[in-house]
């Protein structure tokens, strides 16, 4: 070993018997000469075993590998071994993120999105937008009471025809008969006011 290095590509080993060659990390011994070392093709290898999981297509190097990464994950080739690092979509100024998603949820990959009261996800599935209540069904979208619905974001809130009000709170509206009033079938209504003087 002291002499050439053995004869050694990298490194060359001995004790009072024998000497030896051996190979950094990413190489092995070759099968033609046991001082020349030759690459390991990780690639050619198992996904988990012989390189990451994650990796979506392995590209051998020289040594190691890199990773190419599907939609949702980084490349991470930091070192002689590729990773496919997740990309936390529901962090702000990452690809995929959108301020209109009310609850985003990262996942592997890729991320969910779910939305208040009075909103629905849009279709791509990544954003929240207005439910129009007031284009649905009288007594099953809005209250069966609202005379005349007004679409609001979000939620909604109603008019009222003479001889109501409205109560618009919680996102949703309805119509009450006035203190002191009396509705006749046919819309009619009476009031008594009081006059104390």
């Amino acid at each position: 070993c002291n002499h050439d290095n053995g004869g050694c590509d990298h490194e060359c080993e001995e004790d009072k018997y024998d000497e030896w060659c051996s190979c950094l990390e990413g190489f092995k011994i070759s099968t033609d000469d046991w001082r020349k070392c030759v690459d390991i093709n990780e690639c050619a290898g198992k996904r988990g075993d012989d390189f990451h999981q994650d990796c979506y297509e392995c590209i051998n190097g020289n040594p190691g590998y890199r990773c190419k990464c599907r939609s949702g994950f980084r490349e991470d080739n930091s070192n002689n071994e590729g990773n496919c690092i997740d990309i936390n979509e529901c962090e702000v100024g990452e690809e995929g993120y959108d301020s209109d998603c009310h609850n985003c949820n990262n996942t592997n990959g890729s991320h969910t999105c779910s939305c208040n009261r009075g909103y629905k996800l849009s279709s791509n599935g990544k954003s929240c937008i207005d439910v129009n209540e007031c284009d649905g069904v009288n007594g099953t979208d809005y209250n069966q009471d609202c005379h005349h619905c007004q679409n609001a974001e979000p939620g909604y809130t109603c008019e009222c025809n003479d001889g109501y009000e409205a109560e618009n709170s919680n996102l949703e509206g309805t119509c009450v008969v006035l203190p002191n009033c009396v509705i006749r079938p046919g819309a009619v209504y009476y009031c008594l006011w009081w006059y104390a003087g």
